[in-house]
């Protein structure tokens, strides 16, 4: 079965799990694995609000919103 498209994801991924997840998401299920690109810079450049949430520490947390007004929450270790 071909993945055709994603709805909705968020996965956690405990520190050191990267192996496992690379195993399970890529080798079993398919999904082809792309380099987390500089999301806030290259959203500034395009003009687009970056929102940042404050209430958790450890990790760089906050939303964007898509050309259609769907919000997209950004998270990532700090």
């Amino acid at each position: 079965m071909a993945i055709l498209r994603i709805d909705h994801v968020q996965l956690s991924i405990p520190p050191g799990g990267e192996a496992a997840a690379r195993r399970f998401y890529g080798e079993l299920l398919g999904c082809r694995e792309v380099p987390k690109p500089a999301i806030v810079a290259r959203l500034a450049a395009a003009g687009v609000t970056f929102t940042e949430a404050t209430d958790q520490t450890g990790v760089r947390r906050g939303h964007v919103h898509d050309p259609f007004g769907n919000r997209i929450e950004l998270v990532a270790s700090m």
